[in-house]
């Protein structure tokens, strides 16, 4: 037999993944709610503030377990704490939401990270992150994957929205100059 048949169910599922331009991985946490860094989240998030007032372009910068992060001065829909740097975004909520399956940590790996270090290693840095910073982490689960693939002697269609066809959002084309160098779909 082959080893893909030697492997157990519920492998690691960032080993099967490829190609990843972006990628948002939900966390669980266990006892979320009594964290005692929420606290000093809350108040650097209120200086953050303060100095926003003062200087819309202020960035307040913290670090938290030998990483350095700005932290924002608003949150985003369900996270209060945005914490952002040029490898990871992390979302935190104030407290476990009642929806189950909203887990109150969202991490967004950015692509310069997941290009230069790979999917495997950088998600490994912000998972151990999360777990000196958080504690035990009792689930997770991939919301969101942006994937890329790079092609070459291909020549892009000018009229692509006419071309490529789908159930998709949103088409953009991306130009070198004058010529066409890249299409998103999403």
């Amino acid at each position: 037999p082959s080893q893909h048949h030697n492997r157990k169910r519920g492998d690691n599922v960032m080993n099967k993944i490829s190609n990843v331009d972006t990628i948002y991985i939900l966390v669980d946490i266990e006892n979320f709610d009594n964290i005692e860094i929420l606290k000093y989240f809350r108040e650097e998030k209120e200086i953050a503030l303060l100095e926003a007032t003062n200087n819309a372009n202020n960035k307040h910068l913290i670090t938290i377990n030998e990483m350095d992060f700005q932290i924002f001065p608003n949150g985003a829909q369900g996270y209060n704490y945005i914490l952002r740097n040029n490898l990871y975004e992390v979302k935190i909520a104030q407290r476990r939401a009642k929806l189950e399956a909203f887990y109150p940590i969202q991490v967004r790996i950015s692509s310069e990270n997941l290009w230069a270090n790979g999917l495997i290693n950088a998600w490994s840095i912000i998972y151990n992150w999360i777990v000196e910073t958080f504690g035990n982490i009792i689930r997770h689960k991939v919301s969101r994957i942006d994937l890329c693939c790079h092609i070459s002697d291909i020549d892009l269609i000018t009229d692509y929205n006419i071309t490529y066809k789908g159930k998709f959002k949103k088409k953009e084309l991306f130009y070198s100059g004058n010529n066409p160098n890249a299409i998103t779909f999403g």
